[in-house]
């Protein structure tokens, strides 16, 4: 086995370690977000029966609301991820991988958003309970 031969499969190895790791840390991600999301339903649900004013049981019905739609959308990702995988390794369609990745993305965005939406509803509605006398 040449030198040149040597540095090739250094370098696929290489970027196969790049690839999971990089891999590895987006699944957490998405799995940190969906847990935490079901861990702020679950502070609203708990918190929900102490309230009494209707802004109180608005904020926390939004909040809800929004971790739920963490929570379908972190699932949706998790569902096209494999399909996005395979299309890319049977190199399909550029047209199709770029439909799942740009879908991926989207939801990626959008969970992000809801997620830091139901933490604003469930501050606002810490502050409303703090206040409420």
């Amino acid at each position: 086995m040449d030198e040149k031969d040597k540095n090739d499969q250094k370098e696929i190895a290489l970027y196969s370690v790049e690839l999971q790791a990089w891999l590895n840390s987006k699944f957490e991600l998405d799995k940190s977000l969906m847990t935490l999301g079901l861990a702020g339903i679950g502070f609203l649900i708990a918190i929900a029966e102490k309230l009494s004013t209707c802004a109180q049981l608005f904020f926390t019905a939004l909040g809800m609301l929004c971790f739920l739609m963490v929570i379908f959308l972190i699932l949706y990702i998790f569902h096209k991820n494999p399909s996005q995988i395979e299309a890319g390794l049977k190199n399909q369609s550029s047209e199709e991988f770029s439909k799942i990745e740009f879908l991926l993305c989207c939801a990626d965005f959008a969970a992000k958003i809801f997620f830091f939406v139901g933490v604003a509803f469930s501050v606002i509605v810490g502050i409303l309970y703090i206040f409420k006398g």
